[in-house]
């Protein structure tokens, strides 16, 4: 009897923290992706608009990130944008974690989709 209870309250807790630990890491999973997806699209822009625009999908989301926790980079013909923010995660009741997630993107941009696109 005392083992199955034991078995039982681990089991819980194991649940407990999937429950708390899932929905924040699919959601920077799916921010990662946003970004990815619309990146492509960034041509034009300056590193300052790349920044505003992630950080705004960012806000969207409910994610707890600052415009420091974003660094964009042109590198020649490549968008490069980092993103590292902590959220902190209640593992166990009694317990929490302060866990960084990092996103990166680096997107290839050819310049025969915008010509007009500034110098970096």
């Amino acid at each position: 009897m005392i083992k199955t209870l034991f078995k039982l309250i681990i089991v819980m807790m194991v649940v407990h923290a999937l429950f708390r630990f899932v929905p924040p890491y699919w959601n920077h999973n799916e921010f990662e992706s946003e970004v990815k997806e619309r990146a492509v699209t960034w041509a034009s822009l300056t590193e300052l608009q790349v920044r505003d625009r992630v950080f705004e999908m960012a806000r969207a989301r409910g994610l707890p990130v600052t415009s420091e926790d974003i660094a964009v980079l042109w590198d020649d013909k490549y968008l490069l944008v980092d993103v590292e923010y902590p959220r902190e995660i209640e593992f166990l009741p009694t317990w929490k974690y302060e866990w960084t997630f990092n996103a990166h993107v680096s997107t290839l941009i050819l310049d025969s989709l915008d010509p007009g696109r500034p110098g970096r």
